[in-house]
């Protein structure tokens, strides 16, 4: 080391560095950068980062403030550019240069240009919607074949996004009556998001594969909100889709890049429920109009060959009679050759058939009379034989009844027997009766309850 050169504390350092910078940056300082990162603290101030970039690589980084006083620098820029001050943003700002000891060099903002970062993002647009030409992928969704009747629908969008309910409401409830079958694919539509987020659905709906159409809806927006549709990866994503995506995300004016990409895009979602609505109607239109074309060639087809018709049972009647007159007259004069000797060989034939009816009548009565006696000596018979067996069956039964009676319980009470019962049933054996139990003695005329006390079999 020099033993000449005085040695700086690190403080007297950053007050020269401060004095430099001081002198040399009097003035305010137009910047370009980009926002990498920022902070919104409580205290009312916000701490950005912000950095350059030369083929994706950070070659510069500095701090800069908005202070609480110039607060309203956010709320103008959000106003123009319908989005909040955000990372990722190349902003034209109009900064205070500063030097502390203590915290360093500090970019102070006094003002931010909207207008340079609305440029920004019309200029990245226009870069990514050139590189999609040049790689062929601009017209590919377009070039898809359209369903007839697209009634099967995967709808990417949020429930809480301005347009859902107006697409809802005009394509489910549309006064043709027409049904689609709908299903929501949730996606985030606004921030740094929305990329991955509607990527992510449409990997879905692939996934699902029974589709015809994809709808990608949302409400209105300013050119900052809509920017998050301009995606490169994006707008690749859709322009390689297998199956035609409506656009509807509510732009006024300028078209984002996925309206481009995709096979048709539309102002608002509204517009795309029409469409869906007025692509079936025009299939029903063409149904109706072919209705009415075959109804229309069938009547005339039908009158044709009705008079083609009529001519050929003209010319059919008029030879149909002209060979009946020819018939009629071979018939004649075959007849009057033929129906003598046809009357002489029917007469002997007559005469033939009633000799043989005589004999077969003759033989036929006969056989009746033989019948008739013996119907009758077989009913003298059967009269005999049932009286016989009616007397032997009277004596039976009057045997029985007399049997009967003599089994008859008053009967056998009348001779002084008694009958036991046990719960209603007659005691016949040793086993039916337990000690204690008790029963009931009939008599002629009257009843004796008893109560056992002892059982003992007729053997001991």
């Amino acid at each position: 080391m020099t033993q000449n050169c005085k040695a700086l504390t690190l403080y007297e350092l950053n007050l020269l560095i401060q004095k430099v910078i001081k002198e040399n940056f009097e003035g305010d300082v137009l910047l370009v950068s980009e926002i990498s990162r920022i902070i919104y603290n409580a205290g009312g101030f916000t701490n950005i980062e912000l950095i350059e970039k030369k083929d994706d690589q950070v070659i510069a980084k500095n701090r800069a403030v908005i202070w609480n006083d110039k607060k309203f620098i956010l709320d103008v820029f959000e106003t123009i550019v319908g989005e909040k001050l955000s990372e990722g943003m190349k902003i034209l700002a109009k900064v205070k240069v500063s030097y502390h000891p203590s915290y360093g060099l500090t970019l102070n903002i006094l003002n931010i240009d909207p207008s340079y970062t609305i440029g920004e993002m019309q200029l990245r647009k226009s870069q990514i919607l050139n590189r999609l030409e040049s790689e062929g992928l601009l017209e590919l969704n377009k070039r898809l074949e359209f369903p007839i009747v697209p009634q099967n629908i995967a709808l990417i969008s949020s429930k809480s996004a301005a347009g859902y309910e107006d697409f809802i409401n005009h394509l489910m409830y549309n006064d043709k009556g027409y049904r689609f079958n709908l299903r929501l694919f949730y996606s985030v539509m606004q921030g740094k998001d929305v990329e991955t987020s509607i990527i992510k659905s449409l990997d879905e709906i692939i996934e699902c594969g029974n589709f015809e159409v994809v709808v990608i809806v949302r409400g209105g927006g300013s050119v900052g909100e809509l920017d998050c549709f301009n995606s490169y990866d994006l707008a690749k994503k859709i322009s390689q889709f297998p199956i035609p995506v409506l656009v509807g995300i509510g732009h006024d004016r300028d078209k984002t890049v996925l309206d481009y990409v995709a096979y048709k895009g539309f102002k608002n979602p509204t517009a795309v429920a029409h469409f869906l609505i007025n692509a079936v109607e025009a299939f029903d239109d063409y149904l109706t109009d072919a209705l009415h074309k075959i109804f229309n060639l069938s009547s005339a087809r039908l009158k044709s060959e009705a008079r083609a018709l009529e001519n050929i049972s003209l010319r059919i009647k008029e030879k149909v009679l002209e060979n009946l007159n020819i018939s009629k007259s071979n018939i004649n004069f075959i007849g009057n050759r033929i129906f003598p000797e046809l009357f002489r060989k029917i007469d002997l034939e007559k005469r033939k058939n009633d000799k043989i009816l005589f004999n077969i009548f003759s033989k036929l009565k006969e056989r009746v009379k033989n019948e008739y006696s013996f119907l009758e000596r077989s009913e003298y018979k059967l009269r005999s034989c049932s009286i016989e067996i009616l007397q032997k069956s009277i004596k039976t039964i009057i045997n029985i009844e007399k049997e009967v009676k003599l089994k008859d319980p008053r009967e056998i009470l009348k001779k002084g027997f008694s009958i036991t019962t046990l719960n209603g049933k007659i005691i016949k054996k040793y086993e039916d009766v337990e000690e204690g139990s008790k029963i009931l003695t009939h008599f002629l005329n009257f009843d004796v309850f008893s109560v056992v006390e002892r059982k003992v079999r007729g053997d001991e």
